[in-house]
């Protein structure tokens, strides 16, 4: 056989370029989309009787918001890791969390007699789109309050193991 002339076993290059481009386009694509974990989140926070899903709003609770919420008389937001809170014995403290279906929030701290954890714990709030947890000082001391942010995975989508901790100082007199 001739060293130029192709073998009739050769595919012709250029006749299937267009396809083969076109696919290995797809496959990068949604290689990069699972990998990175984009997708069409849905902002359907409630379900009925004011519950809420987790899945949906990162929050650890489903209950729904207490009728009568104990007014707080500090609140802690994710800026404000790197203040002190001070409170006063008796004080309600609320921490509040931003929500997403991206994410999904959990308590870490160790429990103490000095914090009272108000149920329910860590439920969503439709009105500022948040993680609520409330909290009453019950004794004086120094504490810390560790909250963990992990990623949510989705079904069909890579998923990252990473964890970025919250830390709330926290002093009661």
């Amino acid at each position: 056989m001739d060293p130029v002339t192709p073998s009739p076993e050769t595919p012709a290059p250029a006749k299937h370029g267009w396809r083969v481009a076109l696919a290995s386009a797809v496959v990068l694509v949604v290689g990069i989309g699972a990998f990175l974990g984009i997708y069409l989140p849905t902002h359907q926070h409630s379900t009925a009787a004011g519950t809420s899903n987790p899945a949906v709003t990162g929050c650890p609770s489903a209950a729904a918001p207490p009728a009568s919420a104990p007014g707080a008389n500090e609140t802690i937001q994710e800026t404000d890791g790197n203040r002190i809170t001070q409170a006063k014995v008796g004080d309600i403290i609320s921490v509040s969390l931003p929500s997403s279906s991206e994410f999904y929030w959990t308590y870490q701290s160790s429990p103490t007699a000095a914090l009272q954890m108000l149920s329910p714990t860590g439920y969503y709030d439709a009105a500022h789109h948040a993680c609520v947890w409330n909290i009453k000082a019950n004794g004086a001391g120094q504490n810390m309050l560790v909250f963990v942010r992990q990623p949510t995975c989705h079904k069909g989508f890579a998923c990252s193991p990473f964890e970025i901790l919250f830390r709330f100082a926290l002093v009661v007199h």
